[in-house]
């Protein structure tokens, strides 16, 4: 071999114990500079991190849907096109998803996507700019009085995940509609004689839940000294951490309350949601003012809560306008 040769090995294996002693690869790209092997999920990690718990939930929950959509395997960042993303969104209409939950999951995808940007300082157009990121409006599905008492009288088998899934059900119905984060996160420290004191995690607001019988039994049904959680959702000794502990238990319950649906004889699909719903109709049928609701919800103000009792506002209507139209029919026959 040529002396010229010799000093081109010798120069590359040089240059690339340099690149390694500054720590990076002599095949990378600098910092801050997205690569083509970068990941959506890789490059928007420290934003997911620093996410508060809901928002961090929405985050994962869209990334393991554009893994399925990628056929198992984390989407580049630099597949974040126009093109890819009206594919994906077009995939999530197919499997059925309501227009409410793909704007969720747009809205997520879109603002990790310019978190990334603007740390890395791309400028690339906004692949997401005619994807639907509105909200449509959807009817409030809501369970009558007695369809919660047919929930009460089902017969389960003793400490069975059925009947935790029916008694966490009964306990955020009892508790003003609490909504399943909050239950899991519920810690006995919030807990005494006389009430419930949370602040939710989706808006952080402050509640109060005066203590009642019913709460009580179930709140002393799932005791355990050895865990600071007041219901047996989230284990502090799993080596899950919590967020996917949390997505994992409630998609458990979701699938749980359709079965106890189905048993109890209800045609509705029960959902981890429809106690607030329930709540917040029931009382307002019974005159409970809508500040009230607002209240108990731990809604920012009246105008969400109305979107809770639209329904039976509906429903209330066509009793007034049903009742109208029988007087007139009768005394359209009285002339006669």
């Amino acid at each position: 071999m040529s002396i010229e040769g010799l000093k081109k090995i010798f120069n590359l294996q040089y240059d690339k114990k340099k690149e390694k002693r500054r720590g990076r690869s002599p095949k990378r790209e600098s910092a801050g500079r997205a690569t083509p092997l970068l990941t959506f999920r890789r490059a928007a990690q420290r934003h997911i991190n620093a996410a508060s718990f809901a928002t961090r939930n929405n985050y994962l929950t869209m990334l393991r849907s554009m893994r399925e959509y990628n056929g198992g395997s984390d989407i580049l960042l630099s597949d974040i096109t126009y093109t890819n993303v009206c594919n994906y969104e077009t995939w999530l209409k197919k499997r059925g998803l309501s227009m409410n939950t793909i704007s969720c999951y747009m809205r997520a995808a879109r603002s990790l996507y310019h978190k990334v940007s603007k740390s890395a300082k791309r400028s690339t157009s906004d692949p997401f700019r005619n994807v639907f990121t509105g909200n449509t409006k959807t009817r409030k599905r809501s369970l009558t009085e007695q369809e919660i008492q047919k929930v009460q009288g089902l017969q389960l088998p003793k400490d069975s995940p059925l009947q935790l899934t029916r008694d966490l059900f009964l306990f955020s119905f009892y508790t003003m509609g609490m909504p399943f984060v909050d239950m899991s996160m519920l810690l006995k420290s919030q807990v005494d004689d006389d009430a419930i004191f949370y602040a939710r995690h989706k808006t952080g607001h402050q509640i109060t839940v005066p203590m009642e019988p019913c709460i009580r039994e179930i709140i002393r049904k799932y005791d355990n000294p050895d865990s600071r959680y007041v219901f047996p959702i989230i284990d502090m000794n799993s080596r899950v951490d919590i967020q996917r502990q949390y997505i994992s238990k409630l998609t458990t319950y979701n699938r749980q309350l359709k079965m106890l649906a189905e048993m109890a004889g209800i045609n509705k699909p029960l959902s981890s949601y429809m106690t607030r719903h329930t709540w917040a109709s029931i009382a307002y049928k019974n005159n409970v003012g809508v500040h009230v609701i607002s209240r108990a919800l731990g809604h920012a103000n009246a105008l969400t809560t109305q979107i809770y009792i639209t329904e039976l506002d509906d429903k209330e209507l066509a009793k007034a306008n049903r009742l109208i139209l029988n007087r007139l029919k009768k005394e359209k026959r009285g002339k006669k």
